[in-house]
C-alpha cells in the first residue's frame, strides 16, 4: 500500500510570512538606516561638498532607499507614512536641484553637484526614518545609540585636548615643513595656506571626527538636551530608574565636560535656551523629577564648571570675546544680506557660498567663510527665495503636524512586552556603522577617522548603551523632548551655521522624525498600489545610477588618480605625472582640481626650460581651470602668481599683461582685499604705469587700515609666495606701498 507523505505547510500555512515580505526586511533595513546614522558624524562632513568626503554615505542611502522601495514592491506594495511633511521635502529637493544645476554654469560644478547630493541624502535620511521607526521601542534604541555616539566623540575629543594636540604642536614645532609634507600641504612660509594650518593646529579646542569644533559643539548639544529631557521626565516612567539615574549621571557628565571644552558660545547660549524652556514645561505640566534627578542635575552643572576652570575651557577670554564673536557674524549676515539681494531667485547655488562671498565680503572683516553662520540665509543665499521658502515649510509643516498632535492629546501607546530581538537591529546596526566609518566610506575618500575612536571612544559607547538598555526596554520618551531638542540644535544653527554639514544637520532630521514618529496622530499613512510602488522603485534606482554617475564614479575615481598623479610629480617623474593627473580630469569633467594640478605642473617646466612653447600648455590648462571655476577670486590669484614670477624670470611683456587682467578679476571677485589691489599697484609699475600703481597702492593701504586683524595686515602678508626683486629684502608689502603711493604725488 502507497503511503503519502506528508505534506510540510509553507510558511505562509505556518503564519510565518515569506522572506521578502515586510516584517521580515524591516530589521535589515532599520540595520542598515541606523548604521548611516551612526557613520555620518565620525566623517568630516564640513568638507562634504568641496571635497566629497560624503561621497559613499550619500551613495549607501539612495541605495537604502531603493532597498526599501523594493522591499515594498515584494509585499505587494508601499504604505508611505507622512503627510504635508513629506510634500514639502518633496518641494524642496526639486527646488534643490533647479537651482544647483542653472548656477552649476557660474560657479564649481563639482562642487555644486556634491552639495546638491548630501541635501537629498539628508532629505532621504528624514523620509527613511519615517518609515522606519514606526515603534517607540525602536526610537527609544536609536536615541540611545545616539546618546552613547556622543558620548564616544566627547572622549575622543578630551583624547586630542589632552594628548594628540599637544603632541601634534610640538612636532610643528620641531620640523614644520616635514608635518606640512605629511599632511599633503604645499605651503611656502607667510601663505594664507600655512597660517591657516598653524591657526586651527594653535586651537586648543577638541573637533573629535569633525573639522570645526563649531560642529562638535552642535552635534553634543542636540543630544544633550535629549539627556536632560529623558533625566527631567524619568520620574513618569516606570521600571529600573536606578539604572537610568546612573546612566544619565554617567553619559551627562561625559558630554558636558566635552562640550565646556569648546568654548562654543552659540552652543552653550543654545543649550542654556533649551534647558529653560523645559524647566518652564515642567512647571506648565506640573512634573515633579525625582529629587536623585534634580541633585544629579546639579552636581553636573558644578563638575562641569569646575572641569572647564581646571582645564582652561573656561577662562575670562570666553566672556570678553564673546562680543567680538557677535560682530563677526553681524559681518557675515550683512555681506550675506547683500549676495541675496543680487541673486533672489535661485541664489548662487549650492556650495558656490565661499566663491560669491568675496565679492560682497565687508572691508575689515575677518575672514572668507565658507557659510554665514546662519542656517536660513544659508539657504537663502544658496537656493534663492523659494528654496528658503520649501525649506521654512519643512519646518512650519512639521510644526504643525506636532501641534495637531500635542492637541490631539495624544498618549504613549501600549507597547508589547519587551523583547530583546526588537531592538537587535539597531545594536547591529550601530556597530556596523562604526565599521563602515572605517571602510568603506572613510578609506575610499580618504578621511578615515582617527582610530582612538575605536581605542578610546567606542568601548565608552558600548558601556554607555549598556547603561541605557533598561530605559530602551522599559522607559518612556515624550514627544516634546526630541522637538525641543530640534529647536535647540536650531537655535544653535542661527549663530554656527552648519545645515548643509550631514554630521550636525543629520540630528536636526532625525529629531524632527522622531518626535513625528512618537505622536500616534502623526503617524498616518497610506498604501501606495503596486504599480505606484513600481513608480517608486524606478525613481530610487535613478537616483542610485545618477548619484553613481555624477558623483560615486568621477569623485572617487579622479581623487585616486590625482593623488597618484601627485606622488609621481613628487618623485620627479614629470611627464607620468602629467598624464596621470589628465586621467584624473578625463575622470571627472566637472572638478577644477586635477586642471589647477596640471596647470601648475606645466608652470613648473615652462619656467624651468624658458622655451614659450611650453607656454600654450600651461595656458590651456589654467584657462581650464578658470573656466571650472569662474567666480574663485583665489583661482585668479593664483593664476596671476604664475604668470608674475614667469615674467620675473623671462621678462616677457605678454606674461605681464596677462598677470595683470588675471589680477584685475580677482579684484572684482574680491574687491576689499588689500593684497589683491596691492598686485595690481606692483604690476603697474612693472608696465610703467606710475599713476596707476598709485591709485592701487591707496586703495591697498585704506583697505589695510581699516581691517583690525593682525594676520591681515599687509605688513604681514608677502606680496607674492616667491622673491619679487623690487626692493630690499626688509622691505614688506606695506613699506612698499607706501613707497609706490607717494612716487606720483607732486614734489
Amino acid at each position: 500500500m502507497n503511503r503519502r507523505k506528508p505534506q510540510v505547510p509553507s510558511p505562509r500555512e505556518e503564519g510565518r510570512p515569506p522572506w521578502w515580505s515586510a516584517d521580515r526586511l524591516r530589521p535589515l533595513l532599520l540595520a542598515a538606516f541606523t548604521a548611516l546614522c551612526v557613520a555620518t558624524p565620525l566623517l568630516p562632513s564640513e568638507s562634504a561638498a568641496s571635497q566629497g568626503t560624503g561621497t559613499v554615505i550619500v551613495t549607501l542611502w539612495c541605495i537604502l532607499l531603493l532597498a526599501w522601495a523594493v522591499s515594498g514592491l515584494l509585499d505587494g506594495g508601499l504604505r508611505i507614512r507622512g503627510g504635508i511633511d513629506q510634500a514639502a521635502v518633496l518641494v524642496f529637493s526639486v527646488w534643490l536641484w533647479v537651482s544647483g544645476m542653472w548656477m552649476a554654469r557660474s560657479g564649481q560644478p563639482r562642487a555644486t553637484l556634491n552639495a546638491c547630493w548630501v541635501w537629498l541624502s539628508l532629505a532621504i535620511g528624514f523620509f527613511l526614518a519615517r518609515q522606519l521607526l514606526d515603534r517607540q521601542r525602536t526610537i527609544r534604541a536609536l536615541v540611545a545609540v545616539m546618546i552613547s555616539l556622543a558620548v564616544g566623540l566627547s572622549v575622543h575629543g578630551y583624547h586630542q585636548y589632552f594628548w594628540s594636540l599637544p603632541q601634534a604642536r610640538e612636532e610643528y614645532a620641531a620640523d614644520p615643513d616635514r608635518v606640512l609634507r605629511d599632511a599633503g600641504i604645499e605651503a611656502s612660509p607667510g601663505s594664507p595656506e600655512r597660517r591657516q594650518f598653524e591657526d586651527r593646529l594653535g586651537s586648543t579646542e577638541p573637533i573629535a571626527t569633525f573639522t570645526l569644533t563649531n560642529s562638535l559643539a552642535g552635534f553634543l548639544t542636540a543630544w544633550l538636551i535629549v539627556l536632560v529631557g529623558i533625566a527631567a521626565t524619568a520620574g513618569l516612567a516606570h521600571g529600573s530608574s536606578a539604572r537610568t539615574a546612573v546612566a544619565v549621571a554617567a553619559c551627562g557628565l561625559i558630554i558636558t565636560g566635552c562640550w565646556v571644552l569648546t568654548k562654543s558660545r552659540s552652543a552653550w547660549l543654545a543649550t542654556i535656551i533649551g534647558a529653560s524652556v523645559l524647566a518652564g514645561m515642567l512647571a506648565v505640566r506640573q512634573w515633579k523629577p525625582r529629587p536623585r534627578y534634580l541633585w544629579s542635575a546639579a552636581a553636573l552643572i558644578a563638575l562641569a564648571s569646575g572641569f572647564g576652570v581646571l582645564s582652561g575651557g573656561l577662562d575670562r577670554l570666553v566672556i570678553t570675546e564673546a562680543f567680538k564673536s557677535f560682530a563677526y557674524r553681524i559681518e557675515y549676515w550683512r555681506a550675506t544680506a547683500a549676495m541675496i539681494g543680487q541673486h533672489p531667485w535661485l541664489g548662487c547655488g549650492p556650495g558656490n557660498f565661499q566663491a560669491y562671498y568675496t565679492s560682497y565680503k565687508l572691508p575689515g572683516a575677518s575672514e572668507t567663510v565658507a557659510d554665514p553662520h546662519n542656517f536660513l540665509l544659508e539657504v537663502w543665499a544658496t537656493m534663492g527665495t523659494p528654496g528658503m521658502l520649501a525649506f521654512l515649510a519643512i519646518l512650519i509643516a512639521a510644526a504643525w503636524e506636532l501641534r495637531a498632535g500635542f492637541s490631539a492629546n495624544n498618549c504613549e501607546e501600549t507597547e508589547a512586552p519587551p523583547a530583546t530581538r526588537e531592538i537587535q537591529p539597531i545594536c547591529w546596526g550601530a556597530a556596523t556603522g562604526l565599521l563602515i566609518a572605517f571602510f568603506p566610506c572613510g578609506y575610499l575618500v580618504g578621511s578615515m577617522p582617527d582610530f582612538a575612536v575605536l581605542l578610546f571612544g567606542a568601548p565608552l559607547a558600548i558601556a554607555a548603551f549598556l547603561l541605557w538598555r533598561p530605559w530602551v526596554m522599559h522607559g518612556r520618551l515624550d514627544a516634546t523632548i526630541p522637538v525641543l531638542a530640534a529647536a535647540t540644535l536650531s537655535v544653535n544653527l542661527c549663530a554656527a551655521g552648519g545645515i548643509s554639514f550631514p554630521g550636525v544637520a543629520g540630528s536636526l532630521w532625525l529629531l524632527i522624525a522622531a518626535a513625528l514618529n512618537l505622536l500616534p496622530s502623526a503617524r498616518r499613512s497610506f498604501q501606495a498600489s503596486r504599480a505606484a510602488t513600481a513608480l517608486f522603485a524606478l525613481a530610487a534606482l535613478g537616483l542610485v545610477f545618477a548619484c553613481q554617475l555624477t558623483m560615486y564614479e568621477p569623485v572617487l575615481t579622479a581623487g585616486a588618480t590625482l593623488e597618484r598623479g601627485i606622488a609621481e610629480w613628487s618623485e620627479g617623474r614629470l611627464n607620468h605625472a602629467e598624464q596621470t593627473i589628465l586621467e584624473a580630469a578625463d575622470a571627472d569633467r566637472w572638478s577644477d582640481e586635477p586642471w589647477k594640478s596640471v596647470a601648475a605642473l606645466r608652470h613648473q617646466r615652462w619656467s624651468a626650460s624658458g622655451n614659450r612653447a611650453d607656454f600654450p600648455p600651461f595656458q590651456d590648462a589654467a584657462t581650464r581651470m578658470l573656466e571650472l571655476n569662474p567666480h574663485s577670486s583665489r583661482a585668479f590669484s593664483l593664476y596671476t602668481e604664475w604668470l608674475a614670477a614667469s615674467y620675473l624670470r623671462n621678462n616677457d611683456p605678454r606674461d605681464l599683461e596677462l598677470a595683470s587682467h588675471a589680477c584685475r578679476k580677482a579684484v572684482e571677485l574680491y574687491p576689499n582685499d588689500s593684497l589683491g589691489h596691492a598686485r595690481l599697484a606692483v604690476l603697474a609699475r612693472w608696465g610703467g604705469d606710475s599713476a596707476e600703481a598709485a591709485r592701487q597702492a591707496d586703495a591697498a593701504l585704506r583697505l589695510d587700515a581699516v581691517t583690525p586683524h593682525a594676520e591681515q595686515k599687509l605688513k604681514r602678508r608677502p606680496l607674492f609666495p616667491f622673491p619679487t626683486r623690487l626692493e630690499a629684502p626688509s622691505t614688506n608689502t606695506e613699506q612698499l606701498m607706501v613707497s609706490l603711493r607717494s612716487s606720483s604725488e607732486p614734489q
